[in-house]
Formats: structure tokens, sequence, C-alpha cells
């Protein structure tokens, strides 16, 4: 495909520069894509804001997009159409490097090259309409992650950190498992209100209800275990899971959990933690990291539109106000799940709550 595209481009920290580009060209083993919906993630913030994990600027962000396939390179088109695909075909990327190693889809087109097509290429339902799409990606880790602790019907679960990932997680178990409770803990009052929209419980707000290991304790009770430490004791979630990236939360998911209870750990830190390892000793609290496994199989769930991802999103911004979706996306106050408008052409959707 010839000719130039629209493109947001970041042209150093900070800046973001609307230009005319040329349209990628896709290789034999590469798909073009025309970019509908953009999804803004926490992971673009540092490229943004610093030039971290990029080659270098200018550079063209974004890894989150629902889309049409425009163009197949001949040695994909076999296999993809086994998978459904072909030109015309709505699918959304579920694709690794690209906004990083790759320039990614805050364009109009954008390319996903053969290592990632095998679960990068995801056929959208018809019920599952372009905003919505968009929102996919992004769900795929809560897709996986949910499974990581095998939770079970009647579990008591705590989420700390309301983001998208721990949203995620609530809309997923609430709809994957029967019988769960989930408490959820955020520092902002529209996050925690989103979590009540996806099923959690019980919200809590430390700035408000103080802390949050007496908030769970109280909820669910104390345990005691042999050597304990200190005047509480400990609380009683079979499973916690930490996605707000704070130490301190990472200490107190172990001190929530039961006796071996089980502990995920999702959150991206800054600091080391804090924990008394007898806390870990005595308890036998299970640790467990949140990355792992193949987001295909999520991704195929929730592309059928199983999930109500549409709950998640709470403003939409044209690509020219990339730089405003920004700074909204930034505050955890005013957003939940903030997407770009890329296509010109297509319609804004009712449930648009942009402020």
């Amino acid at each position: 495909m010839e000719g130039t595209m629209r493109a947001m481009v970041t042209v150093a920290p900070k800046k973001f520069e609307l230009q005319q580009v040329p349209i990628p060209k896709c290789g034999p083993d590469e798909v073009l894509l025309k970019t509908l919906y953009a999804g803004v993630c926490g992971s673009d913030f540092p490229i943004y804001n610093k030039g971290l994990m990029i080659p270098g600027f200018p550079w063209i962000q974004g890894h989150e997009a629902s889309t049409v396939v425009v163009e197949i390179g001949k040695d994909l088109v076999e296999p993809l159409s086994k998978q459904g695909v072909k030109v015309g075909s709505r699918v959304v990327g579920v694709t690794d490097g690209l906004g990083v190693r790759m320039h990614g889809c805050f364009a109009e087109y954008f390319i996903v090259n053969k290592i990632n097509v095998a679960g990068a290429i995801v056929p959208l339902a018809d019920n599952v309409n372009d905003l919505d799409g968009a929102v996919l990606e992004c769900m795929m880790n809560a897709g996986i992650w949910y499974k990581k602790p095998n939770a079970q019907p009647g579990m008591k679960i705590v989420i700390i950190g309301a983001g998208i990932q721990g949203l995620g997680l609530v809309m997923t178990l609430k709809n994957k498992i029967e019988n769960i409770e989930i408490a959820v803990v955020d520092y902002s009052p529209l996050r925690l209100y989103l979590a009540k929209q996806m099923g959690a419980d019980h919200v809590f707000n430390p700035s408000v209800d103080g802390d949050p290991l007496d908030c769970i304790i109280k909820l669910w009770g104390n345990v005691e275990f042999r050597h304990h430490r200190g005047e509480r004791v400990s609380g009683n979630a079979d499973i916690v899971y930490e996605c707000s990236g704070n130490t301190k939360a990472w200490t107190q998911a172990i001190e929530m959990c039961k006796i071996k209870g089980k502990m995920c750990s999702i959150g991206i830190y800054k600091e080391m933690a804090e924990i008394n390892p007898l806390w870990i000793l005595f308890k036998q609290v299970e640790l467990l990291g949140g990355i792992d496994g193949d987001p295909f199989g999520p991704a195929a769930d929730m592309a059928a539109g199983k999930l109500p991802v549409d709950k998640l999103v709470t403003h939409v911004f044209p690509l020219e106000e990339m730089e405003k979706a920004f700074e909204v996306a930034q505050d955890p106050l005013r957003a939940g799940k903030v997407l770009i408008k890329v296509d010109q052409s297509i319609p804004d959707y009712p449930y648009n709550k942009q402020d």
C-alpha cells in the first residue's frame, strides 16, 4: 500500500507531534493493519515521559488497538486463513514489542510481524464493537493471571490496585468462578466505583477507611499462627493479587493472606519491599509471579464478547488530542481506561463518559 498516514509521533520527552509519515511496507511475513481505536497503557508513560524502553526519538508509541486487516504478506495468507482472517477482517492485536521495538498503533496503519502473528491476530466477533475491541489487549494479562493461584468457588480474594489489571481481574474472576468474595483496595474513588461495577463485593479507600490490613482483618477476621509478630495477627484471605506496584502494599499483601494462602505479585515496582521472612516461614504463604502463559486463549474468549469490557472505558479522545489523553490517563482520580479514536470515519459510542 502506497502513500502517507497520520501518526502521533513522540518527538521528545513529553512532546507529541501529529505528522504525515509513510505507510509501512508489508513484507512477506508481515500483516498491515488499519487502526480503529487505540488504548493508552501505563507502560506508554515511561516512553512518553522519559524516552525509556525505545531505540530513541522520534517514535510512534501504542500497542493496544482494534483494527482491520489491510494487507497480508504472502507467507501468512494460508496460516491466517485457517484462523478465519483475511483482508477486511476486524481483529485485535496481542503483540510483543509493538510500540517498543517496532513502531506502534498511534497511527492510521501499523505492521505486525511474523514473530507476533501466531498470538497477535485474533478475530473479533460480530457482537464486539470496535471500541470494546481496543480494550481487549490490556485484558489479556488478567485473562492469564486469574488462573495463576488456582482460585476456587467460595474463596475470599483481595485485589490491591484497581488499575486496568486489577479491574480486569475483578471482571474475569467474577465471570469465571462462582461464589467468590472479592475485596478491592485503591485510593481512587472512580476506580473503586468501577470495581463495584465489575462485581467487587467490598471496596476500601485507605484515605477514608484507614489501614487496608485492618480493613481486611475486620472483614474476614484474624488468624493466629505460630510465632506471629505485632499487635495484629494476620488476615484471612485465600488469595491476594498485588497489582498496585506499591512496595508497602506488597508487604501487606503477604500479611493479608491466611495460613497457606497465596500472594500473586503483578504490579511493577520501583523500590525494594521490606518483609519479615518469618511471615512466609510460619504462615507458609505461597508467592507467585503473575506473568505467565499464552494470551491467545483469553484473547479469543474476550474477543467473543463474553466480558463487559465497555464498563472500563471512561474517556475517548481523537488522535489530535493525544497530549490531553495522556494527561487524563495518568490521573487515577479522573480516568479508568482511556482510548484514542484514530480512524476519523468510525462513530463515537453512546457510553463515552468523557468529562
